[in-house]
């Protein structure tokens, strides 16, 4: 959450377009489209004919519509960062976008998709690249439980499938199971290619030949998130994100744009089942875990599979608990919840946990429970906090459960100056 609350509101107040957007371009959160996803072009070459009449037609729908063109450029997507064609949710949303370009006005609201620059002259901007995966990094973490549950499924049934069989047996009917999922995740037959593997200037380039050389399943799917980054940009958030407003992280974001999320959710539980079970049968080369960065899950914190039982995070030595939080002021949060809840534990600690998570001040990965455990025994120095099947197995809702929002209302007193 490097960028959440970037924009500050002093910033907008005096809704001024231009410095809004030299703010945005200055710090790499939005760029030009023209260097991107979009670009605009009065000459039509071959290799857009498909493109250009799709377009023409869309056009003769607004000006049917009444609606007028600020410009005598035609606006078209461009192929740089995927096959032959775009999705049904980014072909909508094009089409809201040729809607704005066409039809800025005066607005009393800034929408940081069109911003003036200059008078008359209206150029399109994007999110960056940066902005987007900071933006999905924290979608995925503020959700993970819900990737955890997709996992806990499949293993589930995986295990019975294989247990009792020897290596081999085992290895043959993970290899079917790792097919299937990669073929799940590229149903609609697009996939994204990463800006080296191919010149954009080249005109003759072969998007084919580029296609083939990518043999590895694991870094096809890992280039696909790309794909995911665009599907869940569709929602649009950025203007709340980049403002720092909490509800986008809330339950109620997550049911109204349930579909969308789910999907991103259901591709990063199954690339995440793709690594583990290449791991345990080298399949092909690991470029997943050679390619994470710091800030993605460590493919050491996986759920178990197969019947090998691994020890997840048994170092002697315990993460420090404000080593966990994510907070400006996590100093003074893990010194109050010190000073006033080291009594707590069991289920009574769990809600202080629920707490912290859905302030985005905790998140949870794979394997961290154990962690998080080990971390508030030391921060009390008491080891009688219950286990971790006592503090974390029990189901909660945040929603309905009377005893958590009871707790929830105590927690917000004690914290409400500093979160």
């Amino acid at each position: 959450m490097k960028y959440f609350g970037r924009l500050k509101p002093k910033l907008i107040e005096n809704f001024n377009g231009k410095k809004i957007a030299n703010f945005l371009i200055k710090n790499e959160l939005y760029e030009h489209a023209i260097k991107k996803q979009y670009y605009f072009t009065d000459d039509f070459s071959d290799d857009f004919i498909d493109e250009r009449e799709s377009s023409y037609n869309y056009l003769n729908d607004i000006e049917h519509n009444n609606l007028t063109i600020k410009s005598s450029k035609v606006f078209f997507l461009i192929l740089f960062e995927f096959m032959k064609s775009v999705s049904a949710q980014l072909n909508e949303q094009l089409k809201k976008d040729l809607n704005q370009y066409m039809n800025i006005g005066e607005k009393s609201k800034i929408n940081l998709n069109d911003l003036l620059i200059n008078e008359g002259e209206y150029i399109k901007l994007e999110p960056s690249q940066i902005l987007i995966d900071d933006f999905y990094e924290s979608v995925v973490n503020r959700f993970s439980c819900k990737i955890i549950d997709e996992k806990c499924m499949f293993f589930q049934q995986y295990n019975e499938e294989v247990f009792g069989l020897n290596f081999n047996e085992q290895k043959r009917i993970t290899l079917k199971h790792y097919k299937e999922i990669f073929k799940s995740l590229f149903e609609d037959n697009i996939t994204y290619l990463p800006d080296d593997t191919y010149n954009s200037e080249d005109e003759n380039i072969s998007f084919e030949i580029d296609f083939l050389k990518i043999e590895n399943k694991l870094k096809m799917v890992f280039y696909n998130r790309i794909k995911y980054q665009h599907i869940l940009a569709t929602i649009n958030p950025f203007y709340e994100y980049l403002t720092g407003n909490k509800s986008i992280f809330k339950e109620g974001f997550y049911k109204k744009n349930q579909t969308i999320i789910d999907q991103v959710l259901i591709y990063e539980a199954r690339k995440e089942i793709m690594v583990e079970l290449n791991k345990k049968y080298e399949f092909e080369d690991d470029f997943y875990s050679t390619n994470q960065n710091d800030e993605e899950k460590s493919i050491e914190d996986f759920i178990p599979s197969i019947n090998e039982i691994k020890l997840v995070n048994s170092k002697n030595n315990s993460t420090p608990f404000i080593d966990l939080l994510r907070h400006e002021n996590k100093i003074e949060i893990e010194r109050i919840i010190k000073t006033h809840y080291s009594d707590l534990k069991g289920v009574s600690l769990r809600y202080l946990i629920e707490f912290l998570i859905d302030n985005q001040i905790l998140l949870i990965n794979y394997g961290d429970k154990t962690k998080i455990q080990k971390s508030l025994k030391m921060l009390f120095n008491n080891n009688d906090i219950g286990t971790v099947s006592s503090i974390f197995d029990i189901k909660i809702d945040r929603l309905k459960d009377r005893k958590y929002l009871n707790a929830k209302d105590n927690f917000l007193k004690t914290f409400e100056k500093i979160i």
